[in-house]
C-alpha cells in the first residue's frame, strides 16, 4: 500500500505526508521483505519503480526494475507452470523455491 501511495500522491503535502515520505517507508518495507521474497515483493519494487520513472530518475528506476526481475527469477516466476494451475499452487510453488534458494 506504501508503495501505491508513493506513486498516488502528489508532492505537496496531503494530510501530512507527501509522495518522498512515502517512498521511503515503502522502500524500507521493502528493503525488509527482501530475505524472503513473495510475489508481493516484486509487484512492490515494480512500482517503486515506475515511480521513479514518473519522478524522471531513470537510474534509480533501472535499479529497482533490476531488483524485481532478479527477485522474480529467483521465486521461478519464468518456469512455465501447467495452465491448469491456480493462483494458490502458484503462490505455493514460488514460496517453496524461495525457501529453497
Amino acid at each position: 500500500m506504501l508503495c501505491v501511495a508513493a506513486c498516488v500522491v502528489p508532492t505537496s503535502e496531503r494530510d501530512h505526508y507527501d509522495s518522498q515520505v512515502l517512498f521511503e517507508a515503502a522502500k524500507q518495507s521493502v528493503q525488509d521483505c527482501w530475505a524472503q521474497p513473495q510475489i508481493e515483493t516484486v509487484q512492490s519494487i515494480l512500482l517503486l519503480s515506475l515511480r521513479q520513472t514518473g519522478c524522471g530518475d531513470k537510474q534509480s528506476a533501472f535499479g529497482f526494475a533490476a531488483q524485481a526481475c532478479t527477485l522474480a527469477l529467483s521465486l521461478g516466476l519464468n518456469n512455465d507452470l501447467s495452465h491448469d494451475a491456480d493462483v494458490g499452487e502458484v503462490r505455493s510453488l514460488s514460496r517453496h523455491l524461495s525457501l529453497t534458494a
